[in-house]
């Protein structure tokens, strides 16, 4: 085996695999979805909501955000949060949940923000107006 083709090897046995029913819309839903209760997400903290490709957080004051939660490098979804950072899981990027912003890359763009409200003690996101 070539230095080059073990390496190869190495590299897809570290990295998974993306397979096109993998990748989802780095934009978030196309309509107002409800992601679950509001109490769901601590104070301070975030929450993933898979089901919707959706990560909300909360402040320590109660002030919800939300974003997209597919990576914006390849459109993988963000499946854990440690603290307030989420990883992807296929190229190591990571998300500051609470802003959007790009921790490391290799992706350079935000996540998506969408906006996102506590109607009835239940948290609806919809997509931001253009």
């Amino acid at each position: 085996m070539s230095c080059s083709s073990a390496k190869a090897a190495v590299n897809s046995l570290l990295t998974p695999p993306v397979h096109a029913s993998t990748r989802v819309s780095a934009e978030g839903p196309a309509e107002p979805v409800e992601l679950g209760a509001a109490e769901a997400v601590p104070k301070g903290g975030a929450e993933i909501f898979r089901e919707h490709h959706v990560v909300v957080s909360r402040s320590e004051e109660g002030e919800y955000r939300a974003f997209s939660a597919v990576c914006t490098h390849r459109s993988c979804p963000l499946h854990k949060i440690k603290g307030t950072v989420s990883t992807c899981t296929c190229h190591g990027s990571r998300f500051d949940v609470t802003t959007g912003e790009v921790l490391q890359g290799p992706a350079v763009a935000p996540l998506t923000e969408l906006d996102v409200s506590a109607d009835g003690g239940r948290l609806v996101a919809r997509p931001r107006p253009a």
